[in-house]
């Protein structure tokens, strides 16, 4: 048998034949394409991961580079490189390291002193400041006051599942979604006063982080490193003093309480006197980040800029021991005040 008797075979074989060969060839620059794609996504990730591991390489170094300058500022009067250390605030300004910082990172310190601890926060001085907080936020609601709010805080943190008269225990954090139960221990972090009862409505324009700690000894706020956040939280506090508190340490610390008390009338003085105090801290929270985070951050309407930054809380043990980290935050929300831009 030859094609030439059957021609029509003939054709129809050949229209096999390309559309085979067509095939093959369209399945081989699919791989080719698969191929490249994958190469250059491995590139990419690899190239990424190594500005990962830079990034927190110059991170650690940064933090290690802080808390020696903590050492420095607690070593005795007299060394070189303790001899600004008065001038060291510790405010949540930039601060000048004693060492080479590593290129395009920020370091800032906080003293924990600067903000209200809630492990030395008496039930009648918690009790001011959210009376303050539920005025201030025209919050009227007949199941939300400051008693009930300060039953529903000592229910979270005592040992029993005994319900106070306005409190909150384990059968209410179940009904929530999703359900949880309470701690029933100190706090562990400020995070637990959002899962308390009525606190997160009420705190809803507070930044937490920023007016509040679980660290320190006591329960008095020193103004030269109080957050304005902090400051507004005091009762009889208005915006205006706590904008001359702040304007008035940057030019010199206060030096005395008498000399704090000069910004305040005779009468908001006996006020504020159980709430302030010069006192530092032990305690302190250390702020890293590159430096382009501040450019491509989001800006409030207060003039605050908002991003995320790599957050540690240290203890101060003594000039021969690091500082220990109590906590890490790798991705810590961050508000950066206008006055410290």
């Amino acid at each position: 048998m030859s094609w030439t008797q059957y021609p029509k075979l003939r054709h129809n074989n050949q229209g096999l034949i390309l559309i085979v060969v067509l095939w093959i060839i369209v399945m081989s620059l699919v791989m080719v394409t698969i191929l490249a794609s994958n190469a250059r996504l491995s590139a990419t990730t690899v190239m990424h991961q190594q500005e990962a591991v830079v990034n927190k390489a110059k991170l650690m170094s940064a933090i290690n580079l802080a808390k020696m300058q903590l050492m420095i500022h607690f070593s005795p009067s007299g060394s070189q490189a303790s001899a600004n250390k008065a001038n060291d605030l510790f405010d949540g300004r930039i601060v000048n390291l004693s060492y080479p910082l590593p290129a395009d990172m920020v370091v800032r310190i906080y003293d924990l002193s600067g903000r209200i601890s809630l492990s030395h926060l008496p039930r009648r001085k918690f009790k001011l400041i959210l009376d303050k907080l539920l005025t201030q936020n025209n919050i009227s609601d007949n199941d939300i006051s400051s008693d009930s709010l300060l039953d529903a805080w000592q229910d979270w943190l005592d040992r029993d599942d005994l319900v106070r008269l306005n409190g909150a225990e384990k059968d209410y954090y179940q009904q929530q979604m999703p359900p949880y139960s309470p701690a029933n221990s100190p706090l562990e972090s400020i995070e637990e006063l959002a899962l308390i009862k009525g606190f997160s409505e009420v705190f809803s324009l507070v930044d937490m982080m920023d007016v509040f700690s679980i660290y320190g000894s006591s329960q008095k706020l020193n103004p030269n490193t109080a957050s304005q956040s902090a400051l507004l939280l005091i009762p009889t506090m208005t915006q205006a003093l706590a904008e001359d508190i702040i304007k008035q340490r940057k030019q010199l610390p206060f030096k005395s309480i008498s000399q704090f008390h000069n910004l305040f009338s005779a009468e908001q003085i006996n006020q504020i006197r159980p709430w302030f105090s010069l006192q530092t801290s032990h305690y302190f929270a250390i702020i890293v980040y590159p430096k382009k985070r501040e450019k491509s951050a989001v800006q409030d309407n207060k003039g605050n800029k908002e991003f995320y930054v790599y957050q540690e809380f240290v203890h101060y043990r003594g000039t021969r021991k690091i500082p220990q980290t109590l906590r890490v935050y790798p991705m810590s929300h961050y508000t950066l005040a206008s006055y410290l831009q």
